[in-house]
């Protein structure tokens, strides 16, 4: 009896190694990482702060209005020149402009006077998207004419347009403006221009 027990003891130990192999191994829990947070795409910067020149051409219109009588000029392209000074104050840009528009090519601006030139002086108010620069503009205007009215006369004009910074000094634009000359010079006309104007500038 002994001996038989002895003998069980012993082959029970020695099967305990070939249970303890087909045990499975206790796997450690799975370490959940935090998401990274993704940054904000970083929009293209460009600083419009300075000085700056360029020259522009312009599709342009002009129209004419006496009482009840009314009429428009040859529709035609002009060109001219622009300078003026920004400063960027982060969302928005302010700045100042001159522009000289030749309209030599403008035919009677009321009947029998053509155009001779058109000077403006704009304030400018733009809101800073990096690189494009949408903005509004208002000032005064002078139109000079020449043939049945050769005369001056000062008025109004306001728009909107677009800037694209190319590269830190070469810049791209489009606008349009309207300007108005109520009874030019006396004359009794009302005068409407038109312009459609793509520009070109650098800036220092």
């Amino acid at each position: 009896m002994f001996r038989t027990a002895m003998i069980a003891s012993i082959l029970g130990l020695g099967a305990l190694p070939a249970l303890a192999g087909g045990l499975a191994p206790i796997q450690p829990e799975p370490v959940v990482q935090a998401p990274v947070p993704v940054a904000p795409a970083v929009r293209p910067s460009a600083d419009w702060s300075g000085f700056y020149l360029g020259a522009q051409g312009s599709y342009a219109t002009f129209d004419w209005e006496q009482g009840t009588t009314s009429g428009s000029g040859e529709s035609t392209g002009i060109w001219g020149g622009h300078a003026g000074y920004m400063h960027d104050f982060g969302n928005f840009v302010v700045g100042g402009e001159a522009t000289y528009d030749s309209l030599t090519s403008i035919t009677d601006i009321v009947p029998g006077t053509d155009g001779e030139s058109m000077i403006a002086l704009k304030a400018r108010l733009g809101y800073d998207m990096g690189r494009i620069l949408p903005y509004v503009t208002a000032g005064g205007a002078y139109l000079t004419t020449t043939g049945g009215i050769a005369d001056s006369d000062s008025g109004y004009l306001y728009g909107a347009g677009a800037d694209f910074a190319l590269t830190d000094t070469w810049r791209l634009g489009a606008e349009v403006t309207q300007s108005r000359f109520d009874d030019f010079a006396g004359s009794g006309q009302d005068i409407t221009g038109t312009q459609a104007t793509l520009r070109v500038s650098f800036a220092f």
